[in-house]
């Protein structure tokens, strides 16, 4: 049997026929034997056991000593740079009659420039990873097998299974390793979920159909924003009930029935949701390449939404301040709440005092943040503290209790009403107003 193995690289390019990078038409040539050197590369190598360094076109690529005999590099392999391929798993095909290429195959390194990874960006790109910019404005790319590509002749023998792991552990290190030995490359980082393309589309295709809460986007240019949610900035899948149940900025695309919302809410606004007509939705958490949440995608949401329509999304001119105050439970008379604004717009220190026995008190105390569509004020990360006052009158001594709380305060009924979504302590609260 025989199997021919494309680069993922040279599959996106057949699928994107405007695309041609200058490797991907040349003929694929014989790997390089461990020890010896391509055609086009330099193998340095000092002294026995010492890691082995290919080069091409200036760029190295260093195997380190203890995978270099277990590994085939191949210079100028199509549509790439490097390849990279376990020899173990090409000799054991072999004894089995079997020629197929692709077979062991561990990682390739490519290039492309901007025009054409922007257009790669526009659809699947799954193998293929972007890890790097260089100086002169090219992109590099670590393409990788969707696939298993392992073959032994015993599949219970546990040293080849050790050993095809070991190189797996390893190739997954090469884009960290390739930046630092080669001067002028930068860290990249470009995702590609569906969101990822989606917004892949507005920014390279033009005259993509989509609204923003409701607003037709058509033929707008909205590559700033787009760029800005995708340049830098990954998503990763989440759990669906991590975040609020309606969005506050509705991305749609009425030909494709999809949807993406995103959310006000403190501790949310790094959630995107993406909603099918039937019903089906993935959550989506965005982060920023080192790793901290990405908060800002909502304030970017607001901003494209306000240059697309003319007007602020939170038009409505609700800020939360007339929560602002001394309230009092109207029906226990012992809990008691202070709402303070903070130098930020919107946000507020919410205190709330329950008195327990004479020496005692509970206190959940939070930053909740004007919610401009839903007029309320929500909260995470809220704590709850027990203060306990010393007979001798010395200072409270405070323990706490828990600080992950999460809920909202709202008015209903001529009421201000506290949902506690922690363990429901608000119970039947009503406040009023004191002050």
């Amino acid at each position: 049997m025989r199997y021919k193995k494309k680069s993922p690289l040279c599959m996106l390019l057949a699928v994107v026929l405007t695309l041609s990078l200058a490797a991907c038409g040349a003929g694929k040539q014989t790997p390089a034997p461990s020890g010896e050197s391509g055609a086009n590369d330099t193998a340095l190598s000092s002294e026995s056991g010492a890691a082995r360094v290919y080069e091409n076109n200036g760029l190295k690529l260093t195997i380190p000593p203890e995978y270099d005999e277990l590994v085939t590099v191949e210079i100028d392999p199509p549509g790439a740079l490097f390849g990279v391929t376990e020899k173990a798993s090409v000799e054991a095909a072999k004894a089995q009659g079997e020629d197929y290429e692709g077979v062991g195959w561990l990682f390739d390194i490519a290039k492309a420039d901007a025009d054409q990874l922007h257009e790669m960006l526009c659809y699947d790109m799954s193998g293929v990873d972007v890890f790097a910019k260089g100086a002169d404005g090219m992109y590099y790319l670590y393409c990788h097998p969707t696939d298993v590509r392992l073959v032994r002749e015993n599949y219970d023998d546990p040293d080849g299974i050790e050993q095809w792991t070991a190189l797996n552990e390893w190739a997954s290190t090469v884009p960290d390793t390739f930046i630092t030995e080669n001067p002028g490359l930068t860290p990249e980082t470009y995702g590609n979920t569906a969101l990822d393309i989606y917004l892949a589309r507005i920014a390279y295709m033009g005259d993509v159909k989509y609204t923003l809460n409701d607003v037709d986007g058509t033929g707008f240019d909205a590559s700033e924003y787009a760029e800005e949610l995708t340049n830098g900035v990954t998503f990763e899948y989440a759990e669906n009930d991590d975040a609020p149940d309606t969005g506050d900025i509705v991305l749609s695309f009425p030909d494709d029935d999809t949807r993406f919302e995103f959310f006000y809410a403190e501790g949310a606004t790094f959630y995107v949701r993406q909603v099918w007509s039937d019903g089906f939705t993935q959550l989506y958490r965005a982060r920023f390449a080192d790793g901290e949440l990405a908060s800002e995608t909502v304030k970017i949401m607001q901003d494209w939404y306000a240059a697309l329509a003319g007007e602020p999304l939170d038009a409505s001119g609700f800020t939360g301040a007339e929560f602002v105050g001394e309230w009092q439970d109207s029906v226990s008379q012992r809990a008691v709440m202070s709402i303070k604004a903070t130098d930020e717009q919107g946000v507020y220190d919410v205190l709330i005092h329950w008195g327990g026995s004479y020496n005692s008190a509970m206190q959940w105390r939070m930053k909740a943040v004007a919610g401009a569509q839903d007029e309320i004020l929500s909260y995470e990360n809220g704590q709850k503290v027990e203060v306990t006052f010393p007979d001798d009158g010395g200072d409270a001594q405070e323990t706490v209790i828990w600080d992950n709380g999460t809920g909202y305060l709202m008015f209903r009924d001529g009421f201000l009403t506290w949902y506690d979504e922690q363990e429901d302590s608000a119970g039947e609260c009503r406040f009023v107003k004191t002050e």
